[in-house]
């Protein structure tokens, strides 16, 4: 009798142990969270390659897989930069807007995909004004194209607003460039210069970046910047 007892109790022990694996097994899952769900480039010059890096978060316990991305025009070509994820990691993916053929006002997703069985698709979202730089809020010049030799090249940022303007510059995480202010005022009717340095780091190849202007106007006033720079 104990004998039967004893093999009741560790059959039971048993099954409990598989049950909490499998409970275990079920309910680890990943789970996807945009943390960069929306980029507004604001204002910006035609037929320039734009770029942003957009952040996801794996929220899960599981592994998260990012499977694609997909553009909904073929002005986008979108980089997954993380396809795996462990738990609690951040991982980005780069989008490339061409401006090309585009005037005007403009909003575009890219569609991501991965293994969150809850949520199996994400969009993430970003605008543009295409060549309709207002001249209050004018660059010059409105991009720049650093060939080997260029050492630096300034930026002037014009405030023809009538009142004094704050602005601060954003900046991708690409970092191809460095630059000598990040912000500041600038006077009623007076201008900024900014100074642009390509790092010297950089590969051969061709490079691709930006940096966008804010100025703390109502509503916000964005105006990005087209840096190309070329290294033989």
């Amino acid at each position: 009798m104990r004998i039967l007892f004893k093999g009741i109790i560790l059959f039971v022990f048993m099954l409990l142990m598989m049950l909490n694996s499998l409970w275990a097994a079920g309910a680890a899952r990943a789970k996807i969270e945009v943390i960069d769900e929306y980029y507004d480039f604001g204002y910006v010059p035609l037929d320039f390659k734009l770029v942003h890096y957009f952040r996801v978060k794996n929220t899960g316990n599981a592994n998260l897989n990012i499977e694609k991305a997909v553009s909904n025009c073929d002005c986008t070509s979108a980089i997954i930069l993380n396809k795996v994820l462990p738990p609690d990691s951040i991982g980005r993916i780069k989008v490339i807007f061409d401006t090309r053929e585009y005037y005007g006002r403009n909003v575009r997703n890219v569609t991501v995909h991965s293994n969150d069985a809850e949520n199996q698709a994400v969009e993430l979202k970003y605008s543009s004004d295409i060549n309709i730089i207002p001249k209050e809020f004018r660059t010059e010049p409105q991009s720049l194209f650093f060939l080997p030799g260029h050492q630096g090249k300034d930026v002037k940022l014009f405030n023809l607003t009538g009142v004094p303007l704050e602005y601060y510059i954003e900046m991708e995480i690409d970092t191809i460039f460095n630059i000598d202010s990040y912000g500041g005022t600038i006077g009623k009717d007076e201008t900024k210069v900014i100074k642009i340095i390509p790092k010297d780091s950089l590969p051969r190849g061709t490079h691709n970046s930006n940096f966008t202007i804010s100025y703390k106007t109502e509503p916000e006033t964005r105006v990005t910047v087209p840096v190309k720079i070329v290294r033989y």
